[in-house]
Order: C-alpha cells, then structure tokens, then sequence
C-alpha cells in the first residue's frame, strides 16, 4: 500500500496543532475540511488506510529488536533491557526526559544541562542527562551515557539529584519496581516532522539497515512498526497522565514552538509537572 504525499499530510495533519491529533478521529474531521467534494468518501477511505496500516505487518528490510512488544534498537540487550524497566531503583525527585525518539530529546537534554549549571557552558549534556536504557547497548552506551554504568548510577550519592533521558512508554518508565514521586518532562512533536526524522535516522544507522523510501517508511510509522512503536499511542498515553493528575490539570500543558517543532510539556500524577529543576 503507498502512502501519497497529500495523504501523509491529511494523516499526520501537517499544519494543525498537536490537541487535533490525539484521537482517531483526527482523520475524519481533518480530511473532511480539507476536501470540499465527496469529503466524507474521502474522510473514509483515508480512515480505511490507517486502520488497515495498524492491522498488517509492513514488510521492510528495517532491523528491529521487540522489547515488551515495542520495536525498538537493534542493538539493545533485551533480557538487560527487560530487566531495567523491570527493577531500576528510582528515588523521589528523580528526573526523567521522556520523548518519542527524533521529538527534541537532545534539544531538552542540553536545556536541562545549562539550568543545572546556571547557564555556564562546558561538560556534555549526555553527562548531565544519560540515556538510562542505552546502558544496555554496547554501541549506543558509550554515545548517550558516556562515563556512566548501571553502578554508577545507582551509586549517586542520595542527596544528589539524577537526570535521565528516557524513551519510554507510560508503563515502561524504569519506575516500576518500587514507584517513587519522579519527576518527567515529556515532549511531544509534530508527527509529520517526527516521521521525516526518524526515516533519516533509519537510512544513516547502519544498525537499522534500511534501504527502503519514504513512502514506504511512511507505512511502517503509521503502523506503529517503526523505531519505539505507535507514534500516537506513546503521545495520548502521556498526555492521559497529564490529565488525570489534580496538580496539573491539562490546560496547564504548555505547547512550544523551536523552529519547526510543535512541542508541548507534560507532567502526570505520578510524574510531576515541572518547568524549573
């Protein structure tokens, strides 16, 4: 099935704001407006793609590892990965950087760096804020948590807070063994913007090994079959956290614009909203 420039655009909703996107039938009353004729025939052929898109398997050379059934890295270790999610000791005031992958997670990271040294330049953001998970890949390791292992982290010293840049999914923060009060920032960024990233990424790692185009990629995102999984559950399970906390209703989301991201800040009830660290 090939996904055409136009209807990538009425699936992924270039240029409206991220709160249209976060249901299903963001499809039909976006395609519906766009097209002045046959509007609902359209609207209901568009919502017939995506939903077969999320029923099949999208066939693709794209090398990808299942780690609690999301596709994720080939490089990770999945029992070591597994075994993370599973029984990391977090702490109160623990600080998680949460985004879908290719969403502004770097941009955050070196936000967070400079607050933590009252804007001074010097050291490196994956210093400040590692990629917890990419402890358990040889490869990604050294890149995104240089200097750290699992022991070190675990060694920080209790009144010290720690910073961790994370890709999870709501139920697979590495806050399960033992939930403490963490702390999350999440962003979310444009789905459009996002895709043509992440193709990108899979075309220049060779770990992913990628050869196909565009459209094709384009199948496997909106399948939820590329790199950490459905794109839009990742988001509406997020930001369903933000919602239920009573300290931070949702109209205190807080959407920001960098160039061509539409991102947006979150807390839930177990994640607290913060904006200063």
């Amino acid at each position: 099935m090939k996904i055409s420039g136009w209807m990538l655009c009425v699936l992924l909703n270039r240029n409206e704001s991220m709160r249209i996107l976060l249901t299903s039938k963001t499809i039909w009353n976006y395609s519906s407006r766009l097209f002045s004729t046959n509007k609902y025939k359209m609207a209901a052929y568009v919502k017939d793609v995506y939903d077969k898109l999320k029923s099949s398997e999208v066939e693709s050379d794209y090398k990808l590892v299942k780690i609690k059934g999301i596709p994720q890295n080939p490089t990770f270790k999945v029992d070591e990965y597994e075994s993370l999610i599973e029984n990391f000791e977090s702490r109160d005031g623990d600080v998680f950087l949460v985004t879908y992958v290719k969403a502004g997670t770097t941009w955050t990271q070196q936000i967070v760096h400079l607050l933590t040294r009252d804007g001074e330049a010097g050291g490196f953001y994956s210093e400040t804020a590692p990629w917890l998970e990419a402890l358990t890949s040889d490869m990604i390791g050294p890149r995104e948590a240089p200097t750290w292992s699992l022991e070190k982290v675990n060694a920080v010293p209790l009144d010290q807070r720690r910073y961790f840049k994370s890709h999870a999914n709501v139920e697979h923060l590495p806050n399960q063994k033992s939930p403490k009060k963490v702390k999350v920032i999440y962003v979310a960024r444009n789905p459009k913007d996002t895709v043509v990233s992440l193709y990108h990424h899979a075309k220049s790692k060779p770990e992913f090994g990628y050869t196909g185009g565009f459209d094709k990629f384009c199948e496997i995102f909106l399948a939820g079959q590329a790199e950490n999984g459905d794109w839009f559950t990742h988001v509406l399970d997020w930001y369903n956290e933000c919602k239920v906390s009573p300290l931070t209703p949702c109209p205190t989301i807080q959407f920001i614009r960098l160039k061509f991201y539409h991102d947006f800040l979150i807390g839930s009830s177990r994640y607290s909203f913060i904006l200063t660290i």
